[in-house]
């Protein structure tokens, strides 16, 4: 289970990663407004500063930016959309999956309920009973005897206490 949850986090966080990277270019492009001019600037010992606002020694840099898309980034978006698309599909199939078994799970339980009462029932017929008999093949009625009947009960509560026991141990 840790496994599958690990791998879906990877996948989830590789699929954050690919948006954040297609917003960050995004918000950098001429038309978002965010992109403004850069100065580049060597002090005294050399090293080379990058700034958004100029300074006495700085100069500018001009970066040609072209607003359209080109071919590779049309492709990769639509790469994009495509993955999010199956990515929505497999999220769909897992919120089904996940419906269908809850649903198998509250039949289940249902089912077992139903038997906890008759494994009580069938019990409590032995326990509390007199006289017990059951019906031979030519439909005669045959007694249990003082064993038989200390057997039955015995199988009637190891019976209940499996399916009620189960029922209400969760």
């Amino acid at each position: 289970m840790s496994a599958a949850i690990t791998a879906r986090g990877r996948f989830q966080s590789a699929l954050w990663l690919v948006f954040g990277t297609i917003a960050l270019g995004l918000l950098s492009s001429p038309g978002s407004g965010l992109a403004g001019e850069i100065y580049k600037s060597v002090d005294a010992r050399g090293r080379v500063t990058y700034s958004d606002r100029p300074s006495p020694q700085a100069e500018r840099i001009v970066i040609p930016t072209d607003p359209t898309l080109s071919d590779a980034d049309r492709a990769r978006l639509a790469e994009d959309q495509q993955a999010q698309a199956r990515l929505q599909t497999g999220r769909a199939q897992r919120a089904d999956m996940a419906k269908q078994e809850q649903a198998r799970r509250a039949e289940a339980e249902q089912t077992r309920g139903i038997q906890c009462r008759q494994a009580r029932d069938r019990y409590l017929m032995f326990a509390e009973s007199g006289r017990l008999y059951r019906r031979d093949e030519q439909g005669n009625r045959v007694y249990y005897t003082s064993a038989e009947l200390d057997a039955e009960r015995t199988k009637a509560q190891q019976r209940m206490k499996e399916l009620c026991d189960a029922e209400t141990g969760r």
